[in-house]
């Protein structure tokens, strides 16, 4: 909340102090959303459900932002694009061990087609974000493309995306 505040309201004086009491926060939605994963009975499902979650906070920011226009404020991204992104880099991991470990090479394969998928969509998001003309044109298509899919380019905190497969490599090394 602290870091919310912050981001809405540093034009009108909010100390930095409040985004600093608020990002140690993401770290820890990481590590509990990575255990969220290994104790599912339905990964797919914890994986859908946070999906959802992003598509429902990226509605409900376009709306906010409609009803109440702020100059200088831009609601784009929500921690459950990066929970989302976490969470199936660790499924893809995951499927990658299992199938190596039980020499299943569907899951094998299954692993890294959503790591090539998400190497794919990033790439395609760069050469999309690149034709900015187009974009001035049709504005609607920019917020459409960044809201049906989370993206590296711009959910909250990405580089702490990468602690997720740390937390999951060393789940059972918890020094």
């Amino acid at each position: 909340t602290f870091d919310h505040i912050h981001q809405m309201f540093y034009c009108a004086g909010a100390p930095l102090f409040f985004t600093m009491l608020g990002r140690p926060v993401t770290i820890l939605f990481i590590f509990l959303s990575v255990e969220g994963f290994l104790h599912s009975k339905n990964t797919l499902r914890y994986l859908r459900n946070l999906l959802f979650g992003f598509w429902f906070m990226a509605i409900f920011s376009l709306w906010i932002q409609n009803a109440f226009p702020l100059d200088n404020v831009a609601l784009m991204n929500s921690i459950f694009g990066t929970l989302f992104l976490t969470v199936l880099v660790v499924y893809a991991l995951d499927k990658i061990i299992q199938g190596l470990k039980n020499r299943q090479w569907k899951d094998i394969l299954v692993g890294f087609s959503v790591f090539l998928f998400l190497v794919v969509h990033q790439f395609f998001l760069l050469l999309v974000f690149n034709q900015i003309d187009f974009f001035m044109l049709r504005p609607t298509l920019l917020t459409f493309l960044l809201t049906v899919f989370p993206s590296f380019l711009m959910v909250e905190s990405a580089p702490l995306i990468f602690a997720g497969p740390l937390f999951y490599l060393f789940r059972r090394r918890r020094l």
